[in-house]
């Protein structure tokens, strides 16, 4: 039996690295969902770019081997991050994220305010998101890290930040 509602919407953007080229999927379930996706405005739902389509195909078609590396690759840099954290910032807490490349970060401790990042690019030269940016309660004292880089640049990242404080 269809199901009487669903509309995913999905990209090969992120996972392949592929931001920059617009090629965004819309994949409807049923009629119903169809008719709804069939009343987006004629930009959404066809303004696609050439190269967008290609490496969209080829990403989903052929990339399966090198995305399990890419996620392998930030599982380990989640998991560099906790030790290196608890040998360099034992004050600075993290919790691994579960799906995704980003880690956040409280920074309180170390005394920074309540845009961390700042001083972070300031004092250790390391370009961190600012945790006010996500919310100004829960971002006080917060940054934002990128898991998506190589352990060298991540180790060097944290060094700085724990030579800064």
């Amino acid at each position: 039996m269809p199901r009487a509602h669903g509309i995913a919407v999905t990209a090969a953007t992120k996972a392949f690295n592929l931001a920059g080229l617009k090629a965004a999927l819309i994949v409807t379930a049923s009629e119903r969902g169809d008719a709804v996706r069939a009343s987006f405005p004629y930009e959404v739902e066809w303004r696609m770019g050439q190269f967008g389509s290609i490496a969209s195909v080829a990403a989903f078609r052929h990339g399966g081997r090198w995305l399990d590396g890419v996620l392998a690759s930030i599982d380990d840099n989640r998991r560099l991050l906790a030790d290196l954290l608890a040998d360099e910032l034992p004050d600075v807490r993290y919790r691994m994220p579960q799906a995704t490349y980003l880690a956040w970060l409280d920074l309180s401790a170390l005394g920074w305010g309540d845009d961390p990042a700042a001083v972070a690019l300031e004092r250790a030269r390391v370009a961190l998101a600012n945790g006010p940016m996500f919310g100004a309660q829960a971002g006080r004292g917060h940054a934002r890290l990128n898991l998506a880089c190589s352990p060298e640049v991540l180790s060097e990242a944290i060094s700085r930040i724990a030579d800064a404080r």
